[in-house]
């Protein structure tokens, strides 16, 4: 046993946490068994990064534990191997793995603070294409948890227990990202409602502040909807890729892709600058 490892607060809630009960069937295992498992930790800043309730009920029965150190060149590295191994364990549940490769492929190309080279010379396309087929999904799979992992950090932004409560409350895609959307004010006021545990549903009834992104004529009919427009450019990505699988992956495959993450990124920019 070691009092020189450290938890840090960010690694220790990357991942979900043990429910009361997994929680209380590993104690009474740990004081059967002991600890057999090693404590993984970060060997330059010696911070746990698995094995956090081992440690807990090791800490609190004074059980002895052994320590396995690996290193790294920074937290990005960190998360990314965390994320590997969650994601190689079968209790976690769906939506956890669709935010963490969202965060991965994000962290990929970039967007996430990774490796900016990365989306040079492979190109998003490619990369996707990589991490589909490391985790045995389709390409509209990864593509969805890139914007599903990309809305839960924006509203966890402004209520970081938002992502906790989006997580258990499993929403979909499209619901995460119309709420991700909304203007900045609007979005803070949201993502508290969801942190004190309000589902999407009862967010979207209780925020009168959702009309500015329904625009109507004299007449009261709408003119534009920016949720209804996002959730249509999502779709049109997903039909794109099942229609590959029928077709194949041509060069005018390629250039619809292309030209469908040009479109998704430029109106995500509009709607920022629109606010």
């Amino acid at each position: 046993m070691s009092d020189e490892i450290r938890v840090d607060k960010h690694f220790n809630e990357f991942l979900p946490p043990l429910t009361h009960d997994e929680e209380a069937a590993l104690e009474k295992q740990m004081l059967a068994d002991g600890c057999r498992d090693a404590i993984v930790v970060w060997k330059e800043t010696r911070k746990v990064i698995d094995g956090h309730h081992r440690k807990k009920i090791c800490d609190k029965h004074n059980i002895r534990y052994s320590i396995k150190e690996i290193s790294f060149n920074d937290d990005d590295e960190v998360f990314d191997w965390m994320s590997d191994m969650a994601l190689g364990r079968r209790n976690l549940s769906e939506q956890w793995k669709r935010y963490l490769m969202g965060r991965e492929y994000r962290r990929k190309v970039g967007d996430v603070g990774g490796d900016q080279k990365s989306e040079e010379s492979h190109g998003r396309e490619n990369v996707a294409d990589l991490i589909a087929k490391d985790h045995d999904v389709s390409l509209t799979t990864v593509r969805n948890a890139d914007r599903y992992a990309a809305a839960i950090d924006k509203i966890a932004g402004f209520a970081p227990e938002a992502k906790k409560k989006l997580l258990e409350a499993n929403p979909t895609v499209g619901q995460v990202v119309s709420i991700s959307e909304l203007p900045a004010h609007v979005l803070k006021v949201a993502a508290n409602k969801i942190a004190q545990g309000k589902t999407i549903e009862e967010v979207r009834e209780r925020i009168p502040a959702l009309s500015p992104a329904i625009s109507t004529n004299k007449s009261g009919s709408p003119k534009f909807n920016d949720i209804k427009i996002s959730k249509m450019v999502g779709d049109m990505a997903r039909a794109i890729e099942e229609r590959s699988k029928a077709h194949g992956k041509s060069d005018e495959y390629k250039a619809c892709y292309k030209a469908m993450e040009v479109l998704d990124a430029s109106w995500k920019r509009w709607l920022k600058a629109s606010v």
